[in-house]
């Protein structure tokens, strides 16, 4: 009962092909233990070259799954992908928070997703080890002030708006067990 999630489980086309399908059969055992009530946090990283790959491929496997509800609580971390396939993946799941980081801002694509996706749908990380940030030699959570920048600045807003709001969020998703906050009157995506 005291399980907030299941996670972080999913793709990771960096690894060695060879490796793939027992990750394909590793996400589909994981999705049987999967509650309702618990958070869904999906780890997808595609190949440079198919940006998109991972998180279509992941995709199509919850919508197949019969563990995995349309209304699941879903946590993409450290979402690389397009804005078009995040319109995909909010079409077939609403209740889904998306996680950025600051390291993928070459990226037009990408730039684009942070724009677009609704502030009630934001959510910050440093995937702290794994990825340094420019002229630091380790990555900790405490840079989680130097991402919201970044992120900010993409967004054409404060940094300090942008943690209060991911503040929110995280708390909506993970305390509150809530979807996200979308207002009433708006449809889609927004600016």
């Amino acid at each position: 009962p005291g399980v907030a999630g299941i996670g972080e489980i999913g793709l990771d086309r960096t690894e060695d092909p060879e490796k793939w399908a027992d990750q394909l059969r590793t996400v589909r055992k994981l999705l049987n233990l999967l509650l309702p009530e618990h958070v869904l946090v999906l780890h997808c990283r595609s190949l440079s070259k198919l940006a998109d790959e991972a998180f279509i491929t992941m995709l199509h496997l919850l919508v197949a799954h019969p563990s995995v509800k349309r209304e699941q609580l879903i946590h993409l971390h450290c979402f690389t992908g397009s804005l078009a396939v995040l319109q995909e993946w909010l079409e077939e799941f609403p209740n889904t928070y998306v996680g950025f980081t600051a390291m993928n801002l070459g990226s037009k694509q990408y730039l684009e997703a942070i724009r677009q996706v609704e502030p009630c749908r934001l959510l910050l990380e440093t995937d702290s080890p794994y990825f340094n940030p420019p002229h630091c030699r380790v990555s900790t959570p405490h840079l989680i002030g130097w991402v919201a920048a970044k992120i900010a600045e993409a967004r054409k807003i404060t940094w300090s708006e942008l943690l209060q709001v991911a503040t929110a969020n995280a708390r909506r998703l993970y305390i509150e067990k809530c979807p996200p906050a979308l207002p009433v009157s708006d449809e889609g995506m927004s600016a």
